[in-house]
Formats: structure tokens, C-alpha cells, sequence
């Protein structure tokens, strides 16, 4: 519950009150802001979108890459198969003169 109403999730909240989210919880704990309170404990926070789901979570690690040897799936397995560390690995798909080293 805040001065202007209530609202079904945090967002909603933070931005009708035109305040950021470190703000409206600050003052959801603080007990001088009387008016901000949680109505029935069950106000939910906002919902994580994946805005590139082309790239997976966003983590290089986890594209699959082409090598020598093959594909694999990550940059761990990878490296693992080929015996060579991970920054050795990364250095190869950079390398534009190595042509058997790519993301896939």
C-alpha cells in the first residue's frame, strides 16, 4: 500500500509513484513512512525478461562453438577435448586467421 494506492507488484508501485525501486523498499521498512506499507505480503517483484533469447543467457561460455576436432556446446568442452585452457580457446576463436575456430 502506498499514499496513492495499492498495487499488485513492486514496479507498478515505483513507477506510478515516479520513485526507483531502491527508494520504495526503503521506505516499505522504514516505520516513519506509515503510509508504505505491504497490504498482504504477497506483492511479487517484476519478472526477469531475456531481451536476446538468440544468445541464451547472454553467457559466451555457453555458445556453441566449431573447432578442429568438431562442435561442442560450450567453450568447456571445448577446451577440455582439445587439452588447451579456456583463455588459449577464446584467443583462437578471436583470431580471424584462424578459420577452423568459430561461434557457432
Amino acid at each position: 500500500m502506498t499514499p496513492i494506492g495499492e498495487f499488485s507488484t513492486i514496479k507498478e508501485a515505483y513507477t506510478a509513484l515516479k520513485i526507483d525501486m531502491t527508494t520504495l523498499y526503503k521506505r516499505l521498512k522504514d516505520e516513519k513512512y506509515e503510509d508504505y506499507y505491504y497490504s498482504d505480503g504477497n506483492i511479487s517483484k517484476p519478472k526477469k525478461i531475456n531481451k536476446n533469447p538468440a544468445k541464451g543467457a547472454g553467457n559466451a561460455a555457453s555458445r556453441a562453438v566449431m573447432t578442429p576436432i568438431g562442435k561442442f556446446s560450450t567453450l568447456r568442452e571445448a577446451h577440455t577435448a582439445l587439452g588447451i585452457s579456456r583463455p588459449t580457446l577464446v584467443s583462437r576463436l578471436r583470431d580471424s586467421e584462424k578459420r577452423d575456430y568459430y561461434y557457432i
